[in-house]
């Protein structure tokens, strides 16, 4: 999608991502990721040797913020760019060492046609002492993330997995802001998104054990204590000790494995919605499916 295609659009910006993307990573022709240009990153930039007032877009963040996603103003832009925004989180599901590359997203407005507008070059990027980016698309990431977004974008997604993408989102831009503990909320609510229904009850373990069963693994342990933590957390607010002692593992460290969870269950989630199924299809699937694992 060339930046002339783009008639009125919307924009997320996107903090602590970059990519090996010369200008645009195309999507499709309604939507793309692309560099962020000049007049759009700063308050004021030259052009010609003349001064040009800029829209300033990111304000204090100016390091973390390279890349911009736009959808074409029609349909629901917020509802695509989302989706872009959770799939590129889910294409990279497990952790770098301790931590899950992770990137949040600001709506930076609408805009016309960018095709005159100077592109940003990387050596005007100060990003100063930031650990951007936290999230990188590599050259040979490129084409199997078009190929995974393509997949997971068959049909139109239930608006429980809505909102397990949005607070999959939330949690990002709580990294290196808020508490660990906040974050973990997030994703608890998130499994609730997915794997409950109105009339459930003993969430904890039936959220450990659907999703055992959903991705055949033993995470029925670590999503017991999670829920655990969610239910002291939410009327206690902090973790006592016995249950820190049981985790065995630096709070930080247990959320990122937490999230990780969360992310494998949100894609095998996006395959049975692509087969058709419903939600109330995909517990009856997962109720009736084999033994959980057990815990781990």
């Amino acid at each position: 999608m060339k930046p002339s295609l783009i008639a009125s659009f919307r924009s997320h910006l996107m903090f602590d991502f970059d990519a090996d993307v010369g200008l645009t990573l195309d999507l499709r022709t309604t939507l793309r990721i692309r560099r962020i240009t000049k007049a759009e990153k700063f308050s004021s930039y030259l052009v010609n040797d003349k001064t040009e007032e800029g829209r300033g877009f990111g304000g204090g963040n100016e390091g973390r913020l390279f890349f911009v996603a736009d959808c074409l103003n029609i349909g629901n832009p917020k509802y695509e760019l989302d989706r872009l925004t959770t799939l590129l989180l889910l294409f990279k599901k497990e952790t770098e060492g301790d931590v899950l590359p992770t990137f949040s997203t600001e709506f930076g407005g609408q805009g016309t046609d960018l095709q005159s507008l100077p592109q940003i070059e990387r050596d005007e990027v100060d990003t100063g002492h930031s650990e951007y980016p936290r999230y990188f698309l590599h050259a040979s990431d490129i084409e199997p993330f078009k190929v995974f977004w393509a997949k997971h974008t068959q049909v139109v997604w239930q608006p429980n997995l809505m909102i397990a993408s949005r607070r999959l989102m939330r949690m990002q831009a709580r990294v290196g802001r808020d508490s660990d503990e906040d974050r973990l909320i997030d994703i608890m609510i998130g499994f609730e998104a997915l794997l409950l229904s109105k009339s459930d009850d003993n969430k904890g373990p039936l959220i450990a054990r659907r999703a055992a069963k959903l991705l055949g693994k033993n995470v029925e342990r670590e999503l017991r204590l999670a829920y655990e933590c969610r239910n002291d957390l939410v009327h206690e607010g902090q973790v006592n000790g016995t249950l820190l002692a049981e985790i065995g593992m630096r709070f930080e460290r247990y959320v990122v494995q937490v999230e990780s969870i969360l992310r494998s269950t949100m894609l095998r989630y996006i395959e049975l919605v692509n087969q058709g199924l419903s939600k109330n299809r995909i517990l009856e699937q997962i109720e009736s499916s084999g033994q959980s694992t057990g815990e781990s």
